[in-house]
């Protein structure tokens, strides 16, 4: 997902790995599957339009030098911050209290966070607003 800002980003980013032999065409099918899933999902697709500013997968330092990276930050243009974490298997807290770390630093900024989504990638994908 790192590779996915809207929608349009999907086939270049299954081709991508394709050509380096990452992913075999069975693999790209079943990803490019899921990750429709992911973009076009009711609660996720005001998320991957163009008219925000995606941040995948950037390092984060806060004010006591810790480093954190959250999966996915859509800042509107009030600068107020959308943070998404992908998740495969079960839900834990420990998911929920690393995407609150994350507030937390992304606030010590000039965003103000206002939603919080963990998605956890499974058999089907389960959208979760915290």
């Amino acid at each position: 997902m790192s590779h996915i800002k809207t929608k349009e980003d999907i086939v270049f980013a299954i081709t991508h790995f394709q050509d380096r032999a990452i992913i075999n065409l069975k693999q790209a099918d079943a990803l490019q599957k899921t990750i429709l899933q992911i973009v076009e999902h009711d609660q996720l697709k005001p998320y991957f339009t163009s008219e925000n500013t995606i941040y995948n997968e950037r390092d984060i330092i806060s004010k006591n030098k810790a480093i954190v990276r959250p999966d996915r930050m859509v800042v509107n243009s009030n600068n107020e911050v959308v943070i998404i974490d992908y998740k495969t298997g079960s839900e834990s807290k420990k998911h929920q209290q690393q995407i609150e770390n994350y507030q937390t630093i992304i606030e010590e900024m000039p965003y103000k966070v206002i939603n919080k989504i963990l998605v956890y990638i499974n058999e089907d994908i389960r959208v979760i607003s915290i």
